[in-house]
């Protein structure tokens, strides 16, 4: 078993619900492996609608055999 640290810098959609964040943040995630551990380290979330939002997530992440990342 392998294991990284990540850090991972999100755009939500402006239509995302606080109750999918959880699970918009897992599926990306998952883009690099299977999570162990992860927070939210940053945000900037704006009241201003024609801003975009970002989150700033690091993560413990059980790499797949398949994956390379090169951070």
């Amino acid at each position: 078993m392998i294991l990284k640290t990540i850090e991972v810098t999100l755009k939500p959609p402006k239509n995302l619900s606080i109750f999918d964040l959880r699970q918009f943040i897992l599926d990306n995630l998952n883009l690099y492996g299977d999570p162990l551990r992860w927070f939210i380290a940053s945000s900037n979330a704006s009241k201003n609608s024609d801003i975009d939002s970002v989150l700033i997530v690091e993560a413990v992440i059980i790499l797949n055999n398949n994956i390379k990342i090169t951070k």
